[in-house]
């Protein structure tokens, strides 16, 4: 009798699994098959063969995998049942047969049936990407889910997006839906799954561009793993990101970062740990993680999270300043710097700042408007600016190109060093001050008039001493 059993094999250092099937019949018969299907080891139900029942992970999710397992049961037990006769069953050749099934699609209208959110969710699942990067893609599959979710609301029938349904127009509308959902979520809070006084917040222009390239991203998957000629971007501009001036500090507010004497032993850690960012320029989320083992011959090397599936090694040396400071919290614990959230990282900042007088007033481009807007240092700082710091000291000092990029973990050529040039206040002052081509010294005369007086002088353009210039020359 055939018995097809899903269960999944748990690994110490990780939380996900990919589903596996048993497939038996009688006592000879005894093979396995590993899906693509990956679920959370700490939330599966080895009896009922999916998510645990009573465990309160989103309805959609929960039985959209729950769903997605019996529908490979049925696959693989209508493949095993129609087999050739003289055929002897491997596990192998269940793989081969399954994954034929799967891919066996009879035309391209059954290519376009596929539904979207699923094929969305396998990519981000399975795709070749870095898990800060497969975050920011499940961020753009939510707001899709939402986006397709809120259309059947308006519409008031259940819709589905199909490959063949997303054109211009719902790259347009999911474009505006990206901009206002930050109303939406007070309007049709059904939609959402928010806290008491949870919003979503508006989104800049730059951001929701972002978005838009990541969906266009996993279009272009689809497209070619189903070698599709179809493809809705084809002639949909998305646009470009606008980014205005890095902020940064100058060389005089750097120095008296470094040497104002601070009393709160909280704000000292914070700025020990901003500094030490500053000398060696990392993402903040790579900062956090560093421990002393990546010291290495007084360098910190390591892979970015963000540019790994590059193989980008980054190495930075260590001055004296950085030492120093690493020393200073080196038997704390195995990593590089105190341990504390971003949240309470970027807090602390802006009381820094404050405390030591860094009020500086900035002009600045607001993303979410793409307005001019100006405020205090103290009110823009983010955990980012040690990194702006960073480079827009070595861009500005003229240093080697292919060291920065060794340091920073961009690509070679990368456009995005070339923002960090900035120019210091007092090298513009002497700028425009060259301008000014006034003497500030007494004039020479110009040219001499004799009317009579040999010693008489006329001097053109000195307000004490002027005279009418025309009224001598008719005298003359």
């Amino acid at each position: 009798m055939l018995k097809i059993h899903a269960i999944i094999k748990k690994y110490n250092s990780k939380s996900t699994a990919n589903v596996m099937f048993r497939v038996r019949d009688g006592k000879k018969v005894d093979l396995s098959y590993t899906s693509e299907i990956i679920v959370d080891v700490n939330l599966w139900d080895k009896l009922n063969q999916g998510y645990l029942r009573k465990y309160t992970l989103e309805d959609p999710k929960k039985e959209l995998v729950n769903q997605q397992i019996s529908d490979r049961v049925k696959v693989i037990r209508e493949v095993y049942s129609n087999k050739d006769k003289a055929v002897e069953p491997t596990s192998k050749w269940l793989t081969q047969e399954v994954n034929q099934y799967l891919l066996n699609i009879k035309n391209k209208e059954d290519i376009y049936n596929i539904d979207l959110i699923t094929e969305f969710d396998y990519y981000i699942k399975n795709h070749d990407i870095s898990n800060l990067r497969r975050k920011s893609f499940k961020t753009v599959f939510n707001s899709f889910v939402r986006f397709q979710d809120y259309l059947s609301l308006i519409k008031g029938k259940k819709i589905a997006f199909r490959y063949s349904d997303i054109d211009f127009s719902v790259l347009t509308e999911f474009q505006k839906f990206l901009n206002i959902e930050y109303q939406l979520c007070k309007t049709n809070p059904e939609l959402y799954n928010l806290q008491k006084g949870e919003l979503i917040s508006r989104r800049g222009n730059n951001t929701i561009i972002g978005y838009m390239k990541k969906l266009s991203s996993f279009i272009y998957y689809y497209k070619s793993k189903y070698k599709q000629s179809y493809n809705p971007f084809e002639n949909y501009k998305i646009g470009s990101e606008v980014y205005g001036n890095p902020i940064v500090l100058t060389k005089t507010e750097f120095q008296n970062l470094q040497n104002v004497g601070i009393v709160d032993k909280r704000l000292q850690v914070i700025r020990d740990i901003f500094i030490l960012n500053c000398m060696v320029g990392f993402r903040v989320t790579d900062f956090f993680s560093l421990k002393h083992t990546d010291i290495i011959n007084n360098k910190i090397e390591y892979y970015p999270s963000k540019t790994r599936k590059y193989q980008i090694k980054v190495s930075v040396p260590l001055n004296d300043l950085a030492k120093e400071i690493i020393s200073k919290y080196k038997g704390d614990s195995d990593y590089l710097i105190p341990r504390m959230s971003l949240k309470t990282y970027r807090t602390g900042l802006k009381k820094l700042f404050k405390t030591v007088g860094l009020t500086r007033m900035v002009t600045y481009l607001n993303g979410k408007t793409n307005e001019t807007e100006h405020a205090t240092l103290d009110q823009l700082v983010s955990a980012h600016l040690a990194r702006r710091v960073f480079l827009s000291t070595l861009v500005n000092m003229g240093f080697n190109s292919e060291a920065i990029y060794s340091m920073s973990g961009h690509r070679v050529n990368s456009k995005e060093i070339s923002r960090y040039y900035s120019i210091e206040d007092s090298t513009q002052i002497e700028c425009v001050n060259g301008l000014d081509l006034r003497i500030t010294k007494p004039f020479k005369p110009v040219f001499n008039i004799t009317t009579g007086n040999e010693n008489s002088s006329i001097f053109v353009g000195d307000r004490d001493r002027s005279v009418d210039l025309f009224a001598q020359l008719k005298k003359v």
